[in-house]
């Protein structure tokens, strides 16, 4: 298994010694360094290395000529082996370099789930603090002070106990912890899918590659 880019430059540069322009070769081996040189170069759309000349390859294949001014083809031929060996990285896009998270949700799946999922947190966490701090309070409190006595009651006789209200409460307080930390992670993995995306490491899931 090729598992270096290094080995796959060295693989790529025997194969494109031997192999006319518009001769296609696509053995595991080379197709397994065509994999890797690409993602290599930011076509991480072409899938994992493993030697399989599929249509996520393809896909990137296609996508490196037409910015490197190929021949139009998916296979592999000397034309995209020695223009393997040439080309610069692929370039980024101002648009795709600042993007936010927002921004890529309808391109990228995991983002738009990443950013339900903190929404969601948010619009539960927000009212479990609130009704457990309510509730909290004017259990604790008692008939000390009057004015919450009314409110007080009214909760008491709707829970039937005060002791409910005290669970209520503290259920409000577990509600809200969960959501705080399951907001908190959902906004890391959202810095990190938003990341990716800048750097191209991240692809369009429409297209299969990176902008």
């Amino acid at each position: 298994m090729i598992n270096t880019v290094r080995k796959a430059t060295i693989i790529i540069a025997a194969a494109a010694a031997t192999t006319p322009a518009k001769v296609p070769v696509d053995t595991p081996e080379i197709v397994e360094a065509v994999q890797l040189k690409l993602r290599s170069l930011g076509y991480v759309g072409a899938g994992p290395p493993d030697g399989e000349n599929m249509e996520k390859t393809q896909s990137a294949i296609l996508d490196f000529r037409n910015r490197n001014n190929l021949p139009t083809s998916t296979s592999i031929d000397g034309d995209l082996l020695n223009g393997l060996l040439e080309a610069p990285p692929k370039s980024i896009s101002v648009e795709q370099a600042t993007a936010t998270e927002k921004q890529i949700a309808p391109n990228v799946a995991a983002a738009k789930s990443n950013l339900w999922t903190r929404f969601w947190a948010k619009i539960t966490a927000i009212p479990a603090i609130f009704g457990a701090v309510i509730l909290g309070v004017i259990n604790n409190l008692g008939d000390a002070i009057n004015l919450l006595a009314p409110l007080k009651l009214f909760l008491s006789d709707w829970l039937q106990e005060v002791d409910k209200i005290t669970l209520v409460a503290i259920s409000g307080f577990l509600i809200a912890t969960i959501s705080g930390i399951l907001w908190y992670s959902s906004r890391s993995t959202g810095n990190a899918i938003t990341k990716g995306y800048r750097d191209g490491t991240v692809q369009n899931d429409h297209t299969g590659e990176t902008p």
